[in-house]
């Protein structure tokens, strides 16, 4: 587990300093396309942050409902960027590349986002009562 923590540590790293650079880079004008790879990569560092520094058995739950909720909300907004193009306006040849660049980062910022708030701890279950008789 020590070594999974250095390794998404280092990640978390990494998203962090392309997150700043790129916020400074907004600073100079802004574009749409740049805001979103920040956000993305904002969220992949606090994801990750969030994992090396919050203590496993104290976040696990949260976690795993954000990671969750990225993934799936994260597909399907990237699967209907990339094929909704393709059946509403075929021919358009850049049509696909909304669902990479747009639709999909935005819906996995939008998952793990709700899946943090949403997700909650399970505690152990009580155990069932016997009825009286």
């Amino acid at each position: 587990m020590k070594r999974v923590r250095i390794v998404v540590g280092v990640l978390a790293a990494f998203s962090t300093v392309y997150a700043i650079v790129c916020l400074m880079g907004l600073t100079k004008g802004f574009d749409l396309m740049s805001a979103i790879l920040c956000v993305t990569a904002g969220t992949f560092a606090w994801l990750g942050w969030w994992f090396v520094f919050g203590g496993w058995r104290s976040v696990q739950a949260r976690l795993k409902w954000a990671l969750i909720g990225g993934i799936v909300v994260g597909g399907l907004g990237f699967i209907v960027g990339f094929f909704g193009p393709l059946i509403w306006a075929p021919h358009s040849n850049q049509g696909p590349l909304l669902g990479i660049f747009v639709t999909g980062p935005i819906g996995f910022v939008v998952g793990a986002v709700m899946g943090a708030i949403l997700g909650k701890e399970r505690g152990p279950r009580p155990a069932p009562q016997a009825l009286p008789k």
